[in-house]
C-alpha cells in the first residue's frame, strides 16, 4: 500500500496487503456468447497477444510468486505475464460454478427452462453455485493469500471473482474487460478498492 493510500484510509502497513487482481486474456471461447464457467478453454491467439501486451507495459509489481485460478486461461495468463516466477494454483480463485449451464447461450439455457443468468445474480444455476457460495469461496482465498503478507501479491483470476471483491469492499460490482486488473487493500478489518479500471465488458 502507498503511503498516500496509508494516510488517506488509516491503514498501517503492516496490517494490510495490496492484491493485484488480474482478470485472465481473452480464451478461445470469448465472444462466442458462451457462458465459459469452469470450461477449461485455452487464450486465443489474440489473448497471448493481450496478455505479452500487458507485460511489455511493467505495470505490474515484480513478484516471485503467482497465485493464479486453476483454470487454464488462468494459468496462462499468468505465465506470459511472469515468465520467470512460480505459477501457484489457487482452486478457490475459479469462477462461478455454473453447473448445467456451463458453456451454455442465452438461449440454449432458456431451451431448459432457465431464466437468464448474470454473474452476480443470487440464486444458483442448476448444479451450479449461489452468489453467496462463491463469496465465501473467494473471501478464504484471498484471506489467506493476504496472511502470508510481502506487501504486494499478485492474482489471476476471473471478471466475476473481482466482481464480488468489489462487493465486498461496498462497490457495485461489474466485469472489468480481459486483462484489466483491479488492486484491493486487504486487511483483517478493511477491504479498500484502490485503482479499478472503471469501466465494465459483456460477461461472455
Amino acid at each position: 500500500m502507498t503511503k498516500r493510500a496509508q494516510e488517506r484510509w488509516g491503514v498501517h502497513v503492516d496490517e494490510a496487503t495490496d492484491l493485484w487482481l488480474v482478470r485472465h486474456a481473452v480464451s478461445s471461447l470469448s465472444g462466442t456468447g458462451r457462458w465459459q464457467g469452469w470450461l477449461d478453454v485455452p487464450l486465443s491467439d489474440r489473448g497471448v497477444a493481450q496478455a505479452r501486451g500487458l507485460k511489455e507495459k511493467s505495470i505490474l509489481p515484480e513478484v516471485r510468486t503467482v497465485i493464479s485460478s486453476s483454470l487454464i486461461r488462468c494459468l496462462q495468463t499468468a505465465e506470459i505475464l511472469y515468465p520467470n516466477a512460480h505459477v501457484r494454483r489457487e482452486e478457490r480463485l475459479r469462477t462461478r460454478n455454473l453447473g448445467r449451464w456451463t458453456g451454455r447461450t442465452a438461449a440454449e439455457i432458456a431451451d431448459d427452462g432457465g431464466r437468464w443468468f448474470f454473474p452476480f445474480a443470487l440464486g444458483a444455476p442448476p448444479e451450479g453455485e449461489t452468489l453467496g457460495e462463491l463469496c465465501a469461496r473467494v473471501s478464504d482465498a484471498l484471506r489467506d493469500i493476504a496472511a502470508t503478507g510481502g506487501g504486494h501479491q499478485v492474482v489471476v483470476t476471473h471478471g466475476a471473482v473481482i466482481g464480488v471483491v468489489m462487493a465486498m469492499a461496498g462497490m457495485e460490482p461489474y466485469i472489468i474487460p480481459q486483462c484489466s486488473y483491479c488492486v484491493v487493500s486487504w486487511s483483517p478489518d478493511r477491504i479498500l478498492i484502490l485503482d479499478h479500471p472503471g469501466i465494465g465488458v459483456p460477461p461472455v
